[in-house]
């Protein structure tokens, strides 16, 4: 195999093993990401695309609601699940958010 060959045939897999590494790195995080979701004035239930285990703590670590002219603004976080949250905002804006879990993890 020439060395142009092996390049091409990493390039194939590398992106599959890196994709694969950040899933278990965001699952033993407890993380879970979401980016544009549109949200209307008033109350928005917001689920995670994966449910925390019952008992399990988690929080907000990043989010921003941006209006249609770029700006930030307020929100308010309610109803704090394992499986999502009720997000309440005073204007339509697009909304996006990183939570994290406390749970501990132990490799065996």
């Amino acid at each position: 195999m020439t060395l142009e060959q092996l390049n091409t045939a990493l390039s194939l897999i590398i992106p599959e093993y890196e994709d694969y590494v950040q899933a278990i790195v965001q699952k033993m995080l407890g993380m879970n990401r979401v980016k544009d979701i549109a949200l209307v004035s008033g109350a928005n239930p917001i689920l995670f695309p994966t449910a925390y285990d019952t008992g399990v703590e988690w929080e907000l670590v990043k989010s921003k609601a941006i209006n249609p002219d770029g700006y930030d603004v307020g929100f308010t976080i309610s109803n704090e699940t394992v499986t999502g949250f009720v997000i309440t905002v005073d204007e339509p804006c697009t909304f996006r958010y990183v939570a994290m879990s406390y749970e501990e993890w132990i490799s065996d």
